[in-house]
């Protein structure tokens, strides 16, 4: 077996090419990794651009976006399907209007338009809940709404169990109240 001068056997330099080889592997995993950095640097600086370049009304399709995932993706499967037990209770309704005069006209505007000293310019806006996008959601989905707030909007919650100030029958009251709101 023949050495070379430092004792080490003589393979031809084939160490050194695999070596080689190993290290250049290494290199296209740090070029990919860089390229999905700056991808997503990209993807954020677009974001927030859109985001500081907000117009005051949502974008196009945003709203019916929302509105579907309030529905069908927020809402708890068993809230959809509640009834309400006060539907046909004119006194229920009475007290309903009491307390939206109180709680909700604020943002929702004395007629529950979305006019409100607030609502007007909240992002998102309080919704129209004369509007067929709000009378068409079911009783379940509108007591979930209201008892538990709305995430990520100005909706907060009005229920009891969800950090509110009024107990189940108060918030069914509400919803009494909301289904005789109509378009004016």
């Amino acid at each position: 077996m023949e050495t070379n001068g430092d004792a080490r056997p003589d393979n031809s330099g084939s160490v050194d090419a695999e070596d080689e080889k190993k290290r250049r592997g290494g290199c296209g995993c740090w070029i990919m990794v860089l390229i999905i950095l700056a991808g997503g640097a990209a993807l954020s600086a677009w974001l927030m651009g859109m985001i500081v370049t907000r117009e005051e009304k949502p974008l196009p399709g945003e709203v019916a976006i929302t509105d579907l995932g309030l529905r069908y993706v927020a809402v708890p499967g068993d809230f959809s399907n509640l009834r309400n037990p006060s539907i046909m209770d004119t006194a229920a309704a009475g007290r309903g209007r009491e307390l939206f005069g109180v709680e909700c006209a604020i943002c929702h505007g004395p007629s529950g338009k979305g006019d409100g000293v607030y609502g007007a310019t909240m992002y998102p806006p309080a919704i129209d809940l004369t509007s067929t996008r709000a009378q068409t959601k079911t009783d379940g989905q509108l007591y979930w709404f209201v008892a538990h707030g709305i995430n990520l909007s100005g909706m907060p919650a009005f229920g009891k169990d969800y950090g509110g100030q009024n107990n189940e029958q108060e918030v069914w009251d509400l919803i009494t109240y909301i289904r005789t709101l109509q378009p004016k």
